[in-house]
């Protein structure tokens, strides 16, 4: 199966409310996911700093198989959601979405968290790309749950993987 991987333009609120409807399970995980979506996302997207890659098959262009949002604001260079959809998993859609985001973000190292729930699906993606785990962070988002920050850490003053340039 092959797929088209395109950028989400800011005009285009159809899509936009698509990809929240195809995204809002995320909110088992991160209790304020609907909010940081509508608020920090669409500014983002309005301001430039923040960007959303949708893959889509070739012979279905309305299909969501894949999500990625890009966060680039001159403080962080993230990957602040990935998310393969379940019947497109195992196909190399993440590591097509991690070789663009690194090209997108021009950054061989970006910050990426994930949840303790889905490191273990994770691990192999993040270490296929060289991803250091930096930090633990126990009940970030939600109680009993840690999240896992990978080059570097989500307080901007501590240092960060240095983010030299993708080749």
């Amino acid at each position: 199966m092959h797929f088209n991987i395109y950028k989400v333009a800011y005009t285009d609120k159809r899509l936009i409310q698509k990809i929240l409807e195809a995204l809002i399970f995320l909110k088992q995980d991160y209790p304020d996911f609907l909010s940081w979506y509508r608020t920090k996302v669409m500014a983002g997207l309005e301001d430039g700093s923040r960007q959303i890659y949708v893959a889509a098959p070739d012979h279905d262009s309305d299909c969501i198989a894949a999500v990625m949002i890009l966060k680039n604001d001159g403080e962080e260079k993230k990957i602040s959601t990935l998310c393969v959809m379940e019947n497109f998993r195992s196909l190399g859609l993440g590591s097509r979405l991690v070789a663009l985001a690194m090209e997108r973000l021009n950054c061989n190292a970006p910050i990426i968290t994930v949840s303790d729930v889905h490191k273990n699906e994770f691990d192999p993606l993040l270490n296929k790309f060289g991803f250091e785990h930096f930090e633990e962070y126990p009940a970030y988002y939600k109680d009993g749950i840690s999240e896992h920050c990978y080059n570097g850490y989500l307080n901007p003053q501590k240092s960060t993987r240095d983010c030299k340039e993708a080749s």
